[in-house]
């Protein structure tokens, strides 16, 4: 039995976004908040070294947003795991920061509004750093989109579990 996610408030989500954006405000907030997981996100990213947060995140056993940060890293397991596991809005996430639509409507469809908003401060911070990027992610993730669909799901939308299934 995989370990249950932690579930995360729209503004504890919004922070996080913010504070990738670069919002020191936002950041000392999940640093002040009981969210330093969120907080090792963010410095995995502004980091441009995930390696500490990976290591930090594995230490107290956040699974989820481990994978979620080493999917960036371009570990398929990784985003495998998020597939299957109780957090499947950081899989959808890690999707929609790469502009898969589907995954966008599936978070939007089940209520992860906030997800969203967090995708799109990804994206944009993908977008910035694209000549600077520390892992092989930008462009390199091919194994996304196999069959012009999300990991082989084939087109449809993000919830396929092969051929039309729900997560």
């Amino acid at each position: 039995m995989l370990p249950i996610s932690k579930k995360y408030s729209s503004e504890q989500i919004i922070n996080l976004a913010k504070a990738i954006d670069g919002n020191s405000f936002s950041y000392n907030w999940l640093k002040n908040n009981q969210c330093l997981e969120l907080a090792a996100i963010c410095c995995g990213f502004l980091n441009r070294d995930s390696s500490k947060s990976l290591e930090w995140l594995s230490k107290y056993k956040f699974r989820v947003l481990w994978s979620f940060i080493d999917s960036f890293d371009g570990n398929k397991n990784s985003f495998e795991y998020l597939k299957h596991c109780d957090g499947k809005e950081w899989g959808a996430t890690f999707c929609a920061s790469y502009g898969d639509n589907n995954a966008i409507k599936w978070l939007v469809k089940s209520g992860f509004n906030h997800y969203v908003f967090l995708s799109k401060a990804i994206y944009e911070y993908l977008q910035r750093n694209e000549h600077n990027v520390r892992r092989g992610y930008i462009g390199g993730i091919d194994w996304l989109s196999s069959d012009g669909g999300f990991d082989g799901f084939g087109s449809g939308d993000f919830g396929g579990g092969g051929a039309g299934g729900d997560w």
